[in-house]
């Protein structure tokens, strides 16, 4: 049976707004997105988006990953999930198949909120 090692423990993500390594929750009144993470090596991860206060936020957040080659981020099918009204907490969990950097995308419609985002990752050794 294989050992689970931690490589990234609930490291906060920044957002493109904020100052590198602060991991501060931002104002989402934009569209936003955060640093990427670095998954290589990896088997599985998981990014937590959570927005609490705010007024009326509406967009959508997705999981987007960029793979070995270099090439651009490519969205993560069926991530997308809708921001709703009211507080939102959403995980997302991912075998690894491939991905070498992941990252957050938020899409800005309507409203604002106060949004954080973590990421979690584990490999076997």
């Amino acid at each position: 049976m294989p050992t689970h090692v931690m490589v990234r423990s609930g490291l906060a993500l920044d957002w493109n707004e904020n100052d590198a390594g602060t991991g501060a929750p931002t104002v989402m009144d934009e569209d936003l997105y955060t640093n990427d993470v670095d998954v290589s090596g990896c088997d599985t991860f998981s990014v937590t988006f959570k927005h609490t206060t705010g007024t009326s936020p509406v967009g959508t957040i997705k999981l987007q990953t960029k793979n070995e080659d270099g090439t651009g981020y490519l969205d993560v099918p069926d991530s997308e999930v809708s921001v709703p009204i009211s507080g939102l907490t959403h995980r997302w969990n991912v075998t690894n198949d491939g991905h070498r950097l992941v990252r957050l995308y938020y899409t800005f419609t309507s409203g604002t909120a106060v949004a954080s985002a973590s990421v979690n990752a584990r490999r076997n050794a």
